[in-house]
């Protein structure tokens, strides 16, 4: 499963291809590993 958007992905993608170390932070990191913070969409 990608839980990144395409540019993202992409970025990460080129990153690893250059062996370029780099660390993901905030929410994205919290998916990875496994917890699940979606918002859902108040109706109004």
């Amino acid at each position: 499963m990608n839980i990144f958007n395409n540019y993202t992905h992409d970025l990460l993608v080129e990153l690893n291809n250059k062996n370029v170390e780099y660390i993901v932070v905030g929410g994205y990191a919290v998916n990875f590993h496994g917890y699940r913070r979606i918002t859902k969409k108040s109706k109004n």
